[in-house]
């Protein structure tokens, strides 16, 4: 299965602050924005993921992704970067706050929420 894991996006932020490859950046941006989009579109399409937060957390991902690569194509490498970390630490979180089909066993389940617009 195709994903995005949080050590490809850690080295894509360290190339992003040192300013190297932008144009590799990007395209691995837009691969990275491609893969969360499939993973959304198959999540709405499927009935194994009807009540579950899944679909939520794609979504983010998606937008998250999307917004960092308008910052990169602007030139706003800092604003780039700030996302990912935004995106690092949603992954982190939904990573270890349960299951990923969105049985949350922590507490504080609210921590991140779906960005407006969706």
């Amino acid at each position: 299965m195709l994903s995005v894991s949080e050590e490809r996006i850690h080295a894509l932020r360290e190339r992003l602050a040192a300013a190297a490859d932008v144009d590799i950046c990007q395209a691995e941006l837009v691969k990275m924005l491609e893969i969360a989009e499939a993973l959304e579109w198959r999540a709405d399409e499927g009935h194994c993921c009807v009540g579950s937060r899944l679909l939520s957390y794609l979504t983010c991902e998606a937008q998250m992704l999307e917004q960092a690569l308008d910052a990169l194509n602007t030139g706003e490498f800092s604003d780039a970067i700030s996302i990912l970390e935004d995106y690092g630490s949603f992954m982190q979180w939904r990573n270890n706050s349960g299951d990923s089909w969105g049985t949350d066993r922590r507490e504080d389940s609210t921590a991140f929420e779906v960005l407006p617009g969706t």
